[in-house]
């Protein structure tokens, strides 16, 4: 994830093609562009596997959608269509129909203006420069709580782990959901 976001020598474009959880989604915000495609829906979020969530997330999510918004997303553990993903600015473009002509015309577009491009660069290459050790802290944080939530035995992670790995089906729907169709 390191590597995505302190890549100052090119533009990175994260493509979400397909449905994508947490790990998706935030592998996707590491890069300086997201698109996807109009049918596709996330869910940002890992609270509902008993984990507060790493890949940098406390860093680009915010970066792209703001502090209350990322933390209305990582809290209240809907999923989100890809439409309202870019509405709120998690996502940069929706591609509707021939999706990979989409793409790359997309990509295309962004170095077709050799100035702007350069320019892009230069601006990525300063706010990294400045921002390096605000952008560890966020990752060392991250590490502090999610150590105990894989290691301590009584870690709910393990048990909504299990229940994932073998497709355990809930009892009743979860409160989250059935609050918002009340």
């Amino acid at each position: 994830m390191r590597s995505i976001i302190f890549a100052e020598d090119v533009i990175t474009v994260a493509s979400l093609h397909r449905n994508a959880g947490a790990g998706g989604v935030f592998l996707a915000t590491a890069c300086d562009f997201v698109v996807g495609s109009g049918d596709v829906v996330l869910n940002p979020h890992y609270k509902t596997l008993g984990l507060s969530g790493s890949e940098y997330h406390t860093f680009t999510l915010p970066k792209r959608v703001g502090e209350d918004m990322a933390n209305k997303l990582l809290n209240e553990c809907l999923p989100l269509s890809v439409k309202k993903a870019k509405e709120i600015g998690l996502v940069d473009e929706v591609i509707e129909g021939d999706y990979m002509q989409s793409l790359k015309h997309f990509c295309k577009k962004l170095i077709e203006d050799e100035d702007r491009y350069q320019d892009f660069l230069w601006e990525k290459e300063d706010f990294l420069i400045e921002n390096e050790s605000f952008i560890e802290q966020c990752k060392e944080n991250e590490l502090k709580v999610m150590h105990p939530e894989f290691w301590d035995e009584d870690s709910s992670f393990h048990k909504l782990r299990h229940d994932f790995v073998y497709k355990v089906c809930p009892l009743e729907t979860p409160k989250r959901l059935k609050d918002k169709n009340a």
